[in-house]
């Protein structure tokens, strides 16, 4: 029998976190399933783990490939999809034994092209439920998708508030299931050529192309934010040119599929937000340079032509005085003043709940 929905999840070196996930997918209430693990190159047991659960579980069917990154083996992955639907987990989390019955059950009865729940962000010692903005039995249409989702997706406007964390809440793909038709063309863009947000670029296009999207307010997804936080914490030499190269095709999505003034906005205000997580990137304990070392990184960060032009354009009335400063510095490429900020910022992020 065809499977209703496949699930794809990419693994690499999680053998810690792996039964859970594995597991969490395999006890849905909905059976119909398969499941699709595709291990990245891994040097632990991860790949042992996961041939163990197919000689049990036949829905289950594991790949084995080089180690090329989460992006390549998504991709991998979605070689192999048979479903009607499709979606992804990460190895290292874990989901409710009923999100994805309750998902189909929305997508099937109204004709919906895709569909997103809620999360938890699962902290070491507590969690956290993700705000994400959206009513209970939401449902868009081609308009609305563009005006609202792909809009958010590129980045705030005037108006609303420039929070970092908020960037890219809607942009993720393990909340979500997808009509295969609506996918099945689309690839994951490697992290060796963007450096982040793979699923932003993914999202953008299969949100172009659905016709519906759906939202049910029920936090299914367990998204185990410490191990995220170690890895995203590693410093990311060239961030800085990856970054750009991510703006550029972002671009080409919005000049394809929308070219309108407020999505350049967007854009715009997502290059100069975006400097905080480059400038962590650089203070970060992972880059092994010296203080002045790093001020010329800053520097030229902050001289970047993309960077200046967009903070040209960058209104921050709206932002509290500790975020109006940071901005300013940036703004005035005033690299002393702007990498002590960082620091702070680095420190009230190690130690804020």
């Amino acid at each position: 029998m065809k499977p209703l929905l496949t699930v794809i999840i990419p693994v690499h070196n999680v053998e810690k976190y792996l039964c859970q996930c594995i597991e969490s997918v395999l006890v849905q209430t909905l059976s119909n399933i398969e499941v699709v693990a595709v291990d990245d190159g891994s040097t632990d047991d991860s790949g042992k783990i996961l041939n163990m659960y197919a000689l049990k579980d036949t829905r289950l069917k594991v790949i084995h490939m080089e180690n090329l990154g989460v992006a390549e083996a998504r991709n991998e992955g979605m070689k192999h999809i048979r479903g009607e639907y499709v979606t992804f987990v990460d190895s290292d989390d874990w989901i409710d034994t009923d999100m994805y019955e309750e998902m189909l059950k929305i997508a099937k009865k109204q004709d919906i092209d895709i569909v997103m729940c809620g999360y938890i962000r699962e902290f070491e010692n507590h969690s956290k439920i993700k705000n994400m903005g959206l009513e209970d039995g939401l449902i868009m249409y081609k308009e609305e998708i563009n005006k609202y989702f792909i809009r958010q997706m590129v980045g705030p406007i005037k108006g609303e508030p420039y929070i970092t964390e908020n960037l890219d809440r809607h942009s993720v793909v393990w909340n979500k299931i997808y009509k295969t038709e609506i996918v099945k063309n689309v690839e994951f863009c490697s992290l060796k050529e963007i450096g982040s947000c793979e699923d932003l670029l993914f999202n953008l296009t299969a949100f172009s192309k659905a016709n519906s999207i759906a939202y049910i307010n029920k936090s299914f997804y367990h998204y185990r934010k410490v191990l995220k936080s170690s890895v995203s914490n590693a410093y990311r030499p060239n961030l800085l040119e990856k970054r750009m190269n991510l703006i550029e095709k972002i671009r080409k999505v919005i000049d394809t599929n929308i070219s309108q003034e407020t999505y350049y906005e967007a854009l715009n205000n997502r290059i100069c937000l975006g400097i905080m997580g480059m400038g962590l990137n650089i203070v970060s304990s992972g880059n092994g340079i010296g203080i002045f070392a790093r001020l010329r990184q800053v520097n030229e960060l902050l001289s970047n032509e993309d960077i200046v032009k967009a903070f040209q354009q960058f209104d921050t009335t709206s932002l509290d005085i500790h975020w109006k400063l940071f901005y300013y510095f940036a703004k005035a490429r005033n690299g002393i003043c702007y990498l002590l900020m960082l620091r702070a910022i680095k420190f009230m992020i190690k130690f804020s709940p």
